[in-house]
C-alpha cells in the first residue's frame, strides 16, 4: 500500500538503537494440543528456490528473539545522484561522478561500491572525470573543485590552480597533457595538472560543446566560436588549444578522432535525427557520412575501428553502428524521463571492447558484455523517490517512483527497472509520473499515477497493459493508493479534480479493463489511502478527520467521523480477520480499531505535532510498524508495538543514511518477518525483525491461542502462515511452527 501525498520532509537523521524481544517461555506441554508428527500435512515438492527461502526463515526463527535489528540497504547503488560521467580504466575498477560532488568507486566491476566524495543538497556537481591510463585520472566540477589522482584512486589531491568555470569538457592524450574547456574558458595543463594555464576567457573563448585531442598540438572541439553565442560549428586547433579555427559552419554535437586523419562529428539536424559527418585530412574539411534517423545522439563511444555506440540524452535510447558510424540500429529502449531537458545527460566508458559501461540520471547504471549489443542494468533501484512498495513474498516484489517500476526476485538483493509508467511519453503540460502500486501475487501488479495513468502485469512485469487513462480513468484524475484484492476485484482512489466535480475514486471487477465510479455514497473528496481485506471490506482515509467503511463490496459506503484534532489520514491497515486495524495521521496520530473500523480510540497522541506518521503495517492484531518523522529532532524512525497500542518504541535508522538524504516513509512487513522501508532518494532497506514465530499472536506467550490462531490461518492457506515465505502454505510451514512450538522460543 502506497498513501503518500503527504508534504515532503527532508531531515537529519540519529542514531540507531536496537529493537529487542524477551525471551520467551513456553508453556506446559498440556496446553499445546499439538499434533504428533504422523498426523501433520506432508511437505509438498517445493519450487525451484524454495530451499533458499527455508534457510532465511531458520535463520529467522533461531536468532529473532536475541538479535538487533539492523536495517540493510539495497537500493540506490551505486548512487542516488545523477551520473554526469564515468571512468572505466579497467573492466573491474570504475569510477562515476555526478550531482552532490558524488564520486563512487568499484573494485569489481558495479558489485559493490564506496563513496568516496560526497556533498550535501546545496553541493556543486562533479561534470567529467577522465582516465589517460589506470594511474591517472582526473576530476573537474565548477572553478577549482577539480581534482587528480596519480595512484589508480587511492587517493585524490585538488587542482587548486583551476579557473573559474563549470568545467563540463575535457581530453587528454597522455597522463601529462589535457586540454578543458567551460562555458567561456579554456585551460591546459603539461604537469599531469599540478598547473594549470588559462588558454582563453569570456568574451574570445569558445563556449565549448565537446573537445577530443589528437596529440598536444592538434585538436578538434565543437560549440559556438566565441563566449557571445557568435557562430557554430566545428573548430581547430594547431598550438594547443591557444586558438581555434572554424573549419566547418553550422550546429555541431560530439567530435571525434579516429586516427591521425579520420575525424567524425555528429549533428543535430534539426529535423529527421543525428547527422554524421567525416574528415579524411585532420579535420579540414568535411562530408556527410551517415545518419542516425529520429535520434539525437548527445554522447557517442568508439568501441573498435568499426563498432560505435551512441545513447540520446534524458532519455537513454541506445543505438549502435558495426558499419564505422554509417548506420544505426536500437539495441536498448531508454530508461529515463524523455522531454525533460534538466535531466542528467548519459555517458559511456568502454575500458576494452567488450566491457562497456553506461550511466545517466538518478544513478542508473548499465554494462555491456559484447560490444554494445545488447545491455543489463548494473545499478541496483534508481534514484527517485519510492512512491510505494509492495512484496508478494520475502522474495518477489514491486516498487513504484514516479518514472519506474522496480521489481525483486531476491528479497531486495537487487531491484531492476522492468516497466517506465507513462502512456504518451512525458510531453508539455501532462504529468504521467507513478504514485501507488498494489501487488497480488508474484506476477499480478497494477501501478497507477498522475494524469489518471494505470498499468497492469499479469506476468511478472515482462509486458504492461494500460488500463487506465484514455479509456477508463479521467485524464485529470490523481492516482493516490490502489488495493486489488485479487486478479479481479480493485479499487484506485485519490482527487479527481479541486472543485470535486469528478470522481476520485473508482472500481473494477474485470482486472481493470473497465472502471467505474464509486456510488453516490461515498462523495467527491480528496482520498489518500484505501485498504480491502476481502472482497466486502474495505475503508477508504480522507486528507481530514473523516474515513469511509463499506461492508458490501463499495456498493455502499458509511462516513465514520474520528474524534481528533487536526486529523490527516495517511495509511489504513487491518490484521488477517479485518476486525483490529490501524490508522496514521500526518500530526503523529495513530487510532485502533476492534470493530472493523465502526469506532476508532487514539493510541498515539502527539501533543506538540511535531511527529509526522506516514505509513503503517500490522502484522498482528498486537503488532504494528510505521514510519514517523520527528519534526523538532529532525530525525527518521520505525515506531512499532507489540502490545495492540498500548506502548510504542521507536528503531531510529543508520546515520549514514543523514547525508545522502535517504529518507524512508514507507513501511511493509510480512508474516515472516521481513520487513521493507522504502522513500526518498530512492532508499530501499531491509530487516528481519526480531520475532518468535511459535509466539503467533505476539502476545508474550507460547501458549494454545497460538496453536488454534496459527491452525486457523493454515487452513485458510493466509499468507500469514507462510512461515518459510516461500510462496505457498503447506506442510514446511507447519513444521516449522511445531518444531518452535515444542521447544520454546
Amino acid at each position: 500500500m502506497a498513501c503518500n501525498h503527504w508534504p515532503r520532509i527532508e531531515a537529519t537523521l540519529a542514531e540507531t538503537p536496537t529493537m529487542k524481544l524477551t525471551a520467551l517461555t513456553p508453556a506446559p506441554a498440556s496446553a499445546h494440543g499439538l499434533a504428533p508428527a504422523s498426523a501433520r500435512p506432508p511437505a509438498r515438492t517445493p519450487r525451484p528456490g524454495a530451499a533458499t527461502a527455508r534457510v532465511l526463515a531458520a535463520a529467522i526463527i533461531f536468532t529473532g528473539s536475541a538479535s538487533g535489528q539492523t536495517w540493510v540497504q539495497q537500493s540506490p547503488f551505486p548512487t542516488a545522484q545523477h551520473i554526469y560521467d564515468l571512468a572505466f580504466p579497467t573492466p573491474e575498477r570504475g569510477f562515476v561522478v555526478g550531482t552532490w560532488r558524488a564520486l563512487v568507486e568499484t573494485h569489481d566491476a558495479g558489485t559493490t561500491w564506496t563513496t568516496r566524495m560526497s556533498g550535501g543538497l546545496a553541493s556543486d556537481p562533479f561534470y567529467r572525470i577522465t582516465f589517460p591510463d589506470t594511474q591517472h585520472g582526473y576530476i573537474f566540477g565548477n572553478n577549482n573543485d577539480a581534482w587528480r589522482t596519480i595512484n589508480a584512486g587511492a587517493t585524490w589531491t585538488r587542482m587548486t590552480s583551476m579557473f573559474s568555470g563549470s568545467w563540463y569538457h575535457a581530453d587528454f592524450v597522455n597522463p601529462s597533457f589535457g586540454v578543458a574547456g567551460c562555458n567561456g574558458a579554456g585551460a591546459s595543463t603539461s604537469d599531469a595538472g599540478t598547473t594549470w594555464d588559462l588558454l582563453q576567457g569570456w568574451p574570445d573563448s569558445p563556449f565549448y560543446h565537446s573537445i577530443d585531442m589528437r596529440d598536444t598540438s592538434v585538436g578538434l572541439a565543437s560549440g559556438y566560436v566565441d563566449s557571445q553565442f557568435g557562430t557554430h560549428g566545428i573548430l581547430r586547433t594547431t598550438n594547443a588549444g591557444a586558438s581555434w579555427t572554424l573549419v566547418r559552419e553550422g550546429p555541431a554535437g560530439q567530435v571525434m578522432w579516429l586516427d591521425q586523419n579520420t575525424a567524425i562529428a555528429f549533428i543535430d539536424d534539426g529535423v529527421h535525427g543525428t547527422r554524421i559527418d567525416r574528415s579524411t585530412d585532420a579535420g579540414l574539411t568535411w562530408q556527410a557520412w551517415g545518419a542516425c534517423a529520429g535520434a539525437i545522439l548527445d554522447k557517442v563511444a568508439s568501441v573498435d575501428a568499426d563498432v560505435f555506440v551512441g545513447v540520446v540524452h534524458a532519455v537513454g535510447t541506445v543505438y549502435r553502428s558495426s558499419d564505422g558510424a554509417r548506420s544505426w540500429t536500437k539495441v536498448m529502449d531508454g530508461q529515463g524521463v524523455g522531454g525533460l531537458p534538466s535531466m542528467a545527460p548519459w555517458s559511456f566508458s568502454f575500458p576494452d571492447p567488450d566491457h562497456g559501461y553506461l550511466g545517466g540520471p538518478n544513478g542508473m547504471l548499465f554494462r555491456s558484455l559484447d560490444r554494445g549489443q545488447s545491455w543489463s542494468q548494473l545499478s541496483r533501484g534508481v534514484g527517485e523517490e519510492i512512491a510505494g512498495i509492495d512484496m508478494a513474498t520475502s522474495s518477489v516484489g514491486y516498487a513504484v517512483t514516479g518514472f519506474h517500476t522496480l521489481k525483486t526476485t531476491n528479497g531486495g538483493a537487487n531491484w531492476r527497472i522492468v516497466h517506465l509508467p507513462k502512456v504518451t511519453g512525458q510531453v508539455f503540460g501532462r504529468d504521467e509520473r507513478g504514485t501507488c502500486i498494489s501487488v497480488v501475487d508474484e506476477d499480478f501488479a497494477v501501478v497507477a499515477g498522475q494524469g489518471g495513468i494505470a498499468f497492469r502485469t499479469a506476468d511478472g512485469g515482462a509486458n504492461w497493459d494500460s488500463i487506465g487513462w484514455p479509456d477508463g480513468l479521467t485524464d485529470i484524475f490523481t492516482a493516490v493508493d490502489v488495493k486489488f484484492i485479487d486478479r479481479n476485484h480493485g479499487w484506485i482512489v485519490g482527487s479527481g479534480d479541486q472543485y470535486g466535480m469528478y470522481p476520485s475514486a473508482y472500481r473494477t471487477s474485470d482486472a481493470g479493463d473497465t472502471w467505474t465510479p464509486a456510488p453516490a455514497s461515498l462523495p467527491n473528496a480528496y482520498f489518500t489511502c484505501v485498504e480491502f481485506t476481502d472482497e466486502l471490506h474495505g475503508w477508504i482515509g480522507v486528507g481530514s478527520n473523516v474515513i469511509f467503511r463499506t461492508v458490501d463490496a463499495g456498493q455502499t459506503w458509511t462516513r465514520v467521523d474520528i474524534n481528533a484534532s487536526f486529523l490527516y489520514v495517511t495509511d489504513i491497515a487491518f490484521a488477517q480477520g479485518g476486525m483490529v486495524g490501524y490508522l496514521t495521521g500526518f500530526y503523529g496520530e495513530v487510532f485502533r480499531t476492534t470493530n472493523a473500523g465502526v469506532t476508532w480510540t487514539p493510541v498515539v497522541l502527539d501533543p506538540n505535532y511535531n511527529e509526522r506518521a506516514m505509513s503503517i503495517s500490522v502484522v498482528s492484531p498486537r503488532e504494528a510498524y510505521y514510519t514517523a518523522f520527528d519534526n523538532s529532532a529532525n530525525s527518521y524512525y520505525t515506531k512499532y508495538t507489540t502490545d495492540s497500542g498500548a506502548t510504542w518504541k521507536k528503531s531510529f535508522y543508520p546515520a549514514a543514511w543523514k547525508n545522502a538524504y535517504l529518507l524512508p516513509s514507507r513501511i511493509e512487513v510480512l508474516g515472516s518477518g521481513r520487513a521493507f522501508i522504502a522513500g526518498y532518494n530512492g532508499i530501499i532497506a531491509t530487516t528481519v525483525l526480531p520475532r518468535c514465530i511459535a509466539d503467533f499472536n505476539r502476545d508474550g506467550f507460547v501458549n494454545g491461542n497460538d496453536y488454534d490462531e496459527f491452525a486457523a490461518a493454515f487452513d485458510d492457506a493466509s499468507a500469514m502462515a507462510d512461515l518459510n515465505a516461500d510462496g505457498f502454505v503447506n506442510g514446511n510451514d507447519y513444521d516449522a511452527f511445531a518444531d518452535v512450538f515444542d521447544t520454546g522460543c
